[in-house]
C-alpha cells in the first residue's frame, strides 16, 4: 500500500498540520486503484479515523474523491481537472507522440520534469505490441542526481524540447544575462550508446511535439523562446559546447567537487 509524506510536503516543514494530513489522504487514495477505507488512511497518516473520515469527506464534497458503495474511496474527476492544469496541458501535449514512440521502439517513454531538487515522472507510456513491459508510476519522485534521466535534467537544466536562438535568449531571472554562450540554451540528452536509428526517431518526436503550434504558443513563445529544430548531429555540437559550461557550474556549486 502507497505510504503518505512522498510529496513536497513531507519534509517537516513548518505549514498547516490539517492541509498537510488533507493532502496526504489524497495522495493516498490517489495511489490505490482499489481504493482506500477511512480506516486505512487513519492507520496511515497516523490520526484517528474520526479525523480521516472528516479530511476524506472535504475532499469528497470538492470532487477530489468519492466514496463507492464499498465504503472505499476513490479517486473523483475534480483530480482530472487539477492535473490537466499542470504546466499548461503539457503532458496532453506529449502523450499522443509518447505513445506512438514507445511503440515504434517497443519500449517504456517517459516524460520527466525537474522539481526542486527531484525528478518527477509526469507520463510513462508502455507499449502495447511486446510480450512484457518494465514501467514505473507517474507521480513517481527520486533525486535529481540519480539515473540517466536525472542526469541529463541536471546537463541541460530545464528540458524544453527544443534549443533557443540568440535572439530570444531570456534572461536568468536571479540576474543577469541568459545562457554564456548565446547560440545556445535548452537542449534534449539522450542516453549514451544509443543507436543512430534511436537518436533520429527521438529527434523526429521531439520535433513533431514542438512544432505544435499550441505547445510552441505556450511554452516557448510566452517564455520569449524562439524554436530551432535541428538535427542531432547538432545537438551532439551543442553538448560539446554544454557539457564544460555544466562542469563549472557544478563544481563552483561545491555540490559535487569530484565531478569529471
Amino acid at each position: 500500500m502507497p505510504k503518505a509524506g512522498t510529496g513536497a510536503g513531507s519534509n517537516g516543514a513548518p505549514g498547516s498540520q490539517t492541509l498537510a494530513r488533507g493532502l496526504s489522504a489524497l495522495q493516498l487514495v490517489a495511489a490505490a486503484p482499489n481504493g482506500l477505507t477511512a480506516q486505512q488512511v487513519a492507520d496511515d497518516i497516523g490520526v484517528h479515523r474520526t479525523i480521516a473520515y472528516r479530511l476524506l469527506s472535504t475532499l469528497a464534497q470538492y470532487r477530489f474523491v468519492v466514496k463507492g458503495e464499498d465504503g472505499r474511496y476513490r479517486s473523483a474527476a475534480a483530480l482530472a481537472v487539477l492535473g490537466a492544469s499542470f504546466d499548461n496541458n503539457v503532458r496532453q501535449l506529449c502523450v499522443p507522440t509518447l505513445r506512438a514512440l514507445a511503440d515504434e521502439l517497443g519500449t517504456t517513454v517517459s516524460l520527466l520534469i525537474a522539481e526542486g531538487d527531484q525528478q518527477v515522472a509526469i507520463a510513462v507510456i508502455v507499449p502495447t505490441n511486446v510480450f512484457y513491459q518494465l514501467s514505473f508510476h507517474e507521480g513517481s519522485r527520486y533525486p535529481l542526481d540519480r539515473g540517466a534521466a536525472g542526469i541529463a535534467l541536471l546537463a541541460t537544466v530545464v528540458v524544453l524540447l527544443a534549443s533557443c536562438s540568440k535572439d530570444h535568449n531570456p534572461p536568468n531571472p536571479q540576474g543577469g544575462g541568459g545562457h554564456p554562450d548565446p547560440e545556445v540554451d535548452k537542449i534534449v540528452i539522450s542516453a549514451a550508446g544509443d543507436s543512430a536509428s534511436i537518436v533520429d526517431k527521438l529527434n523526429q518526436a521531439i520535433v513533431k511535439i514542438a512544432s505544435n503550434p499550441e505547445f510552441q504558443k505556450r511554452h516557448m513563445f510566452n517564455r520569449g523562446l524562439t524554436p530551432v529544430l535541428d538535427s542531432p548531429e547538432h545537438f551532439a555540437k551543442t553538448i560539446e559546447i554544454e557539457a564544460p559550461l555544466g562542469r563549472d557550474v557544478v563544481k563552483a556549486s561545491g555540490l559535487y567537487p569530484d565531478v569529471k
